[in-house]
């Protein structure tokens, strides 16, 4: 059975390109589970490689006929999901990550129980300021730094818990691949 990474986090604290510089390792042969959103695109991401983006309409019916695996709807009235067959697709060849919120993780581990749960942070202050370089609608980022206390409570349910510093991307990435690593050799 392949190995499914879950990662969450706070908004802004690099998950995603963290990720991103993990699955480049050679050594893991990990693909991405993408995410569907009813949000709009930003610059430079890609339909089909970033997120799967959709109408409301659209996803509230793969809410109705029960195919995903997990969904929330933030703050800002956006809809982030994953289809189980996106997730089985993946899972059927190889070892794959996926980005979820906590509740999305807890689903996760329900219905696919070889999961590792990786919960990834930074200071407060380094989130604030690289949700602004990254753009975006402000009362989007004001909302997204309002929950980060809340989201910092759930890291206890996390197998590992990593803080991405600031200036040490690079030993975060080596971290993450490590704990990966770690985990593939326990059977």
């Amino acid at each position: 059975m392949n190995q499914l990474i879950l990662v969450t986090g706070p908004s802004g604290n690099g998950k995603t390109t963290l990720m991103q510089a993990v699955m480049e390792n050679i050594k893991l042969q990990l693909v991405k589970v993408i995410t569907i959103t009813t949000r709009e695109m930003r610059k430079g991401e890609k339909d089909g490689v970033d997120y799967y983006f959709v109408s409301k309409e659209v996803f509230e019916k793969y809410i109705e006929q029960n195919e995903l695996i997990e969904y929330n709807q933030y703050v800002n009235g956006h809809y982030y999901g994953i289809t189980k067959e996106k997730l089985f697709e993946k899972l059927k060849f190889q070892d794959a990550f996926s980005i979820v919120e906590y509740n999305g993780m807890k689903r996760f581990k329900e219905y696919y129980p070889n999961c590792l749960s990786l919960f990834i942070y930074t200071d407060f202050e380094d989130m604030e300021k690289q949700l602004m370089e990254r753009g975006g609608d402000p009362s989007d980022i004001k909302g997204r730094l309002q929950t980060y206390e809340e989201e910092m409570k759930d890291h206890i349910h996390y197998d590992f818990v990593i803080k991405n510093e600031y200036g040490k991307f690079d030993e975060t990435v080596e971290k993450i691949t490590n704990i990966i690593l770690s985990q593939k050799q326990t059977p």
